[in-house]
């Protein structure tokens, strides 16, 4: 266990400080932290809610009043409340263009626009986006790309693009903050979309995956049935020849052009798919989980893909090949346990952006599952500490550090342990101490002929 720690360089435990006093009557169900500091919530209330986590936002200078326990102990502890909280609107019709003061039903997903922290968007179960102002605490604008929104990501281009899926649609719509207008849909899936993430290192390029198991990568700059780069395929993906220096940022190098003579019809005097035949990515029977996708996140060089199922795997991808990387992953000491729970439609997860920490957290039950994506096999570290499922994952990356929400309607920061890493730290001399001494116990058994154990 503690070889796996090792790998992990980092040693996580729960934090007594800070402290966050949640509002929320319910789940947690999105997370999103901004400059170290800036947390924001969504819950299954409807609500979103703001915690400044610094010194500023804690409740002792808010009020004025020492925080404390009764035992002189409280000057050290650090209990963060809602610096701002959105409330719940009465529930609005489809076609409504007035802009409501929030949510009516649960929040699916919150996120601070990437360059500013005066702004965030949130995605609710009632179907709308709203742009909030920060300072205001309230929304300025609601877009309804689909019925109902499953999930979303922010960025792209000038940082204002989003990619957004629908509970009851196949594709992907890209919806321009500025405008507020849909200005591409990506079409290749075959059920609804589950999951989105723009790529860390190339603005035009994103992945989603989907409720049909196939997990797809786009690039924005092409038109229609173009858009779609490649579906990772689990089966086929261990034949595919490695082709060194052939790998670029938009993923072109794994592009597939089939030539199947059942779409020749179709095809353009040159031979390409018109690129408004979509016939053939929606016929697609490639899949790349044997269940829906749960969840999808790239490593932050953007070389590997890591994503999770219902089918219970975790696999991990090459982009750089296309293939998938053969470790298993299992969430217990049986090696035929889930790596990630099979009845859960989506699952928290993350990687944090540090290229030295090859490691995804994930959720599974009431537990976080730290995988050491290199080694595989039963996860190298477990942190203990909700009460009920872990619904939303969160990393700090100024404090290097994670924050956790779930069921129970807590929100945890986890941090790393200076006690774990020194116990590592102490077991590896004392080993090599024994070493050591093993090693001069048999030079003077070798050159006395005795056993003596003098040490010159």
């Amino acid at each position: 266990f503690w070889n796996g720690v090792a790998a992990l360089k980092e040693y996580f435990e729960l934090l007594e400080s800070p402290q966050i006093a949640s509002s929320h009557n319910g789940r947690i169900s999105s997370l999103d932290i901004a400059e170290g500091r800036f947390l924001l919530a969504g819950g299954g209330d409807a609500t979103i809610s703001i915690y400044d986590l610094s010194i500023w936002g804690t409740e002792q200078h808010l009020t004025g009043n020492r925080v404390g326990d009764g035992n002189n102990t409280g000057r050290r502890r650090q209990i963060h409340k809602p610096v701002a909280q959105s409330v719940r609107s009465a529930p609005t019709t489809e076609n409504s263009i007035e802009i409501p003061a929030g949510h009516s039903l649960s929040v699916v997903a919150a996120q601070w626009y990437p360059v500013d922290t005066g702004a965030f968007v949130s995605a609710g179960a009632d179907g709308s986006m709203l742009v909030w102002d920060t300072n205001a605490m309230a929304p300025v604008a609601m877009y309804r790309p689909f019925q109902q929104c499953r999930c979303f990501d922010m960025s792209g281009p000038s940082q204002s693009l989003l990619a957004v899926g629908g509970s009851q649609s196949s594709s992907v719509k890209l919806v321009d903050l500025r405008s507020g207008a849909a200005s591409h849909t990506l079409v290749a899936h075959r059920q609804n979309v589950t999951a989105i993430q723009w790529s860390p290192t190339c603005q035009y390029v994103l992945s989603s995956g989907s409720n049909d198991g196939a997990v797809a990568l786009w690039d924005i700059r092409k038109s229609g049935s173009n858009a779609c780069t490649t579906i990772l395929d689990r089966d086929a993906s261990s034949n595919l020849p490695i082709t060194p220096g052939k790998y670029t940022a938009s993923y072109r190098h794994l592009r597939k052009r089939q030539q199947s003579s059942t779409y020749a019809a179709k095809r353009t005097a040159s031979g390409a798919i018109a690129p408004s035949n979509f016939s053939q990515v929606e016929s697609s029977t490639v899949q790349s989980h044997g269940g829906a996708i749960s969840a999808i996140n790239f490593c932050p060089d953007g070389q590997f893909l890591v994503t999770t199922g219902r089918d219970g795997k975790l696999y991990h991808w090459d982009l750089r090949s296309g293939r998938l990387v053969p470790t298993h992953y299992f969430g217990g000491s049986r090696a035929n346990s889930p790596a990630v729970l099979k009845d859960n439609k989506r699952v928290p997860m993350v990687i944090p952006p540090s290229p030295k920490s090859n490691v995804a957290w994930v959720g599974h039950g009431d537990l976080i599952l730290g995988y050491a994506l290199d080694k595989g096999g039963k996860p190298a570290q477990r942190l203990e500490g909700h009460l009920d499922s872990v619904t939303s994952l969160a990393v700090d990356e100024v404090n290097l550090g994670l924050i956790s929400g779930g069921k129970d309607g807590m929100i945890l920061v986890w941090g790393s342990s200076q006690r774990k890493g020194n116990e590592i730290r102490e077991a590896k001399v004392n080993q090599k101490v024994a070493r050591s001494s093993s090693y001069r116990e048999g030079r003077e058994e070798s050159v006395t002929g005795e056993g003596d154990r003098d040490y010159w």
